[in-house]
């Protein structure tokens, strides 16, 4: 009788480690199933998060942020600190920082604000608010900005960013000062 018991208990310590190896193998390749194991009405906290986001197995951009709150019922994360690198297709890097920030977890789509500085090559953009959106790979904002670099001084009310064709458009009293152009 007792032995029966112990190796009812023994198997059922088994079947459970197997259960939780298999959770954990489906989360590690999965991440966001992890979330999805959380009940509905579910927030949860942490710290320094490194988020990776590729398609067609090609790296896009990479998130990183001083803490994030995820509300599992609204599909986002609060950011705080928040800095995002996006990967051209020739290489270059797009460097966007902010001190806060939302990420939609169900589109992927982002916006950062306070005092936001993005660093493309040589040039400096800095604005207030820009939103990313991931069907369209872009970024934008309706905030003013102010674009340096280069001998090129940029200022307008609002731009878009275009990652797939890297096309810049700055629309709404739109002033432009050139230094150091040469022929």
């Amino acid at each position: 009788m007792v032995k029966m018991v112990l190796c009812c208990m023994v198997s059922l310590m088994v079947a459970m480690l197997g259960f939780g190896l298999f959770k954990f193998h489906r989360v590690k390749k999965d991440p966001d199933a992890a979330t999805a194991l959380l009940p509905e009405n579910t927030d949860i906290s942490l710290n320094q998060i490194h988020q990776i986001s590729t398609r067609d197995g090609i790296k896009e951009w990479s998130l990183d942020a001083d803490s994030v709150r995820f509300q599992k019922k609204e599909n986002r994360s609060v950011l705080r600190n928040v800095a995002v690198t996006f990967f051209l297709k020739d290489g270059a890097t797009v460097y966007v920082t902010g001190k806060e920030g939302v990420f939609l977890t169900d589109t992927k789509d982002m916006e950062i604000w306070g005092d936001v500085v993005v660093r493309y090559g040589q040039y400096t953009l800095r604005t207030e608010k820009l939103t990313y959106g991931d069907k369209t790979r872009s970024v934008h904002t309706e905030t003013p900005i102010l674009l340096e670099g280069e001998g090129v001084f940029l200022s307008g009310n609002n731009m878009t960013f275009s990652f797939a064709d890297e096309q810049v458009i700055v629309g709404g009293g739109v002033e432009t000062k050139v230094t150091d152009f040469v022929l």
